[in-house]
């Protein structure tokens, strides 16, 4: 029996990755609470050089207006970070990984927006070249949205005394009947922004209503 096509509906929308030119982030749309790996790739970066031998992520959250940011509460700093002179941005060393130098961040209910550029240099002493995404910086928006399945048939077996953790068996004759209810605004997800959703699933088809 493969019930894929349902389970792939709901979690279409955390997705895998978000690309803009050299800089991308894991997950591509990131709720509040979660790590986000950043990834940079200087060979795809025109004010970067190839051979750069230490890279620094220079973010700060909870942009006002353009260039306004506010620096990311010190708990949330990873290891090695320092305050930036102007007092508005973190620095945090990236660590090489392949082709790719990359930071996790974690993330929490202070935080609405995350921006960043990238540096040469250290944390504590800034290089000469700059990526700030010709100006406009890196923007990731964290959302508080949640999609969440109840499963109608079969009763779930609520052995774990918990029905979010209480597993339901479907035999090979069956079927799995779920409602799931999605909140999602401003992602560019054409018909997969729905309010609600009711799945249907046998184990050759699936249908959605």
């Amino acid at each position: 029996m493969n019930l894929k096509p349902s389970l792939l509906i709901l979690l279409v929308f955390a997705g895998s990755l978000t690309a803009q030119g050299p800089a991308s982030w894991e997950p591509a749309v990131p709720f509040v609470g979660d790590s986000i790996l950043i990834s940079f790739d200087p060979v795809k970066s025109s004010a970067i050089p190839d051979a750069a031998t230490s890279l620094v992520l220079h973010w700060g959250v909870n942009e006002t207006s353009a260039g306004a940011w506010s620096p990311p509460p010190q708990d949330l700093w990873p290891a090695g970070t320092v305050l930036h002179s102007d007092g508005k941005a973190a620095r945090s060393p990236m660590s090489k990984n392949g082709s790719l130098w990359q930071l996790k961040i974690p993330t929490d209910a202070r935080l609405e927006t995350v921006h960043f550029v990238i540096n040469t240099g250290t944390p504590a002493v800034p290089g000469t070249s700059w990526d700030n995404n010709n100006g406009n910086n890196w923007n990731i928006t964290l959302r508080m949205e949640t999609i969440q399945a109840v499963i109608l048939i079969p009763e779930p077996d609520n052995s774990y005394g918990d029905l979010r953790r209480s597993p339901a068996f479907v035999p090979e004759s069956g079927q799995l009947e779920f409602i799931g209810t999605a909140v999602i605004n401003e992602i560019p997800l054409d018909s997969l922004i729905l309010m609600m959703l009711y799945v249907r699933c046998a184990p050759t088809r699936c249908s959605m209503s």
